[in-house]
């Protein structure tokens, strides 16, 4: 049996594309199944402290939006600690929040904001 040079090279590339395909899902399989992953995504550490002041500070704030803001708070400080902020950063960072909830209280409960939303 006799192949063109074509025919080979075709082979040829059907073969390693397989083969690179394989090692590929290899690589993928090893991240996310056996934890490989955890190499790529250091541990962030957020301080426990930083943590309490900003769901106090979105407690400080109206039922209705406290869960976005919560969920603003904990993101930014989780984005500080990835970042490399230290303990202290991530305190200032909540206590510069928590200072701040009572006028943003005010803020959204305003009656323009009311009139806005209506």
């Amino acid at each position: 049996m006799s192949y063109s040079l074509s025919t080979m090279h075709t082979e040829e590339s059907a073969r390693l594309s397989a083969d690179m395909f394989i090692d590929i899902s290899r690589d993928l399989a090893g991240l996310f199944f056996f934890g490989g992953h955890k190499a790529m995504h250091p541990t962030v550490h957020v301080t426990g402290s930083a943590r309490r002041l900003v769901e106090v500070a979105s407690r400080l704030l109206p039922t209705t939006d406290r869960a976005r803001y919560s969920k603003e708070y904990r993101s930014e400080l989780w984005d500080l600690a990835a970042a490399g902020a230290g303990r202290r950063q991530q305190i200032g960072y909540a206590l510069r929040q928590f200072r701040c909830a009572v006028p943003l209280r005010f803020a959204v409960l305003s009656p323009h904001r009311r009139k806005a939303s209506l």
